[in-house]
């Protein structure tokens, strides 16, 4: 691995996890779920396979909120390879140039 291809990668975690971050600290600040679930979507995905939020019995119950933990974890990885990807891309493009 070269330098270039070791700074894009640092680069996109780095934009993961601040994107992950920034998200979620918008979802929170949100009083709709509807909301909430659309800066969060990976966390919402996650609760909806395990069972369906909008239950009020599963509230708050520990399952709910470990599956929003795991599905609020999830956007560093998804959001690390799609920077990954777009900087990639960014780089070839302008190296065209």
């Amino acid at each position: 691995m070269n330098a270039n291809s070791r700074k894009r990668m640092l680069a996109s975690i780095v934009c993961g996890v601040v994107l992950t971050a920034g998200l979620t600290a918008t979802a929170y600040v949100v009083d709709s779920r509807t909301w909430a679930c659309t800066f969060v979507w990976q966390a919402c995905l996650v609760q909806t396979v395990i069972h369906t939020p909008d239950n009020s019995i599963h509230e708050g119950s520990p399952i709910d909120v470990f599956a929003f933990a795991f599905g609020v974890s999830l956007g560093v990885p998804l959001y690390s390879v799609a920077s990954y990807l777009a900087l990639r891309r960014l780089d070839a493009s302008s190296a065209q140039r």
